[in-house]
């Protein structure tokens, strides 16, 4: 999610464990799911598509936006914190840090590979930028 996105809707999945994953394929029942655009909604893309009753979401929005199919939901104003932390409306780092209010990583792993991925300076802004989206997110 970027710059290459330039307002069309855009979905990847990841596979996540603690060991090795030795898969390579679509997730077609998401035990997680991250919209980093509220606006995605009113695109009319269905975001529950393949979902379960345990799914979760996490949803970069700027009030508690509707999320009927979901039983536990997570949101955060992902792209003010990253504007008031690294100046932009990218909000790539601040969403990871909503990502680890759910348990699924922890917000120090998060801050470290975003340190290790964009290198010390820009590193440490969106590593505060994701401490701060993973202070604010709240739980509908």
């Amino acid at each position: 999610y970027g710059h290459e996105r330039r307002g069309a809707p855009v979905f990847t999945d990841v596979v996540m464990d603690d060991k090795p994953v030795l898969v390579n394929c679509f997730v077609y029942t998401p035990d997680i799911v991250v919209v980093m655009d509220e606006t995605i909604i009113q695109k009319h893309v269905d975001v529950s598509k393949g979902i379960t009753n345990e799914t979760i979401l996490v949803l970069n929005a700027s009030s508690e936006a509707v999320a009927r199919k979901f039983r536990t939901v997570y949101y955060v104003n992902a792209t003010q914190v990253a504007l008031d932390n690294i100046g932009k409306g990218i909000p790539n780092g601040s969403t990871l840090g909503a990502l680890a209010k759910t348990g699924v990583v922890s917000i120090e792993s998060v801050e470290k590979a975003l340190i290790e991925f964009f290198g010390e300076k820009a590193g440490a802004k969106n590593a505060k930028a994701a401490r701060d989206s993973y202070n604010q997110t709240r739980q509908m």
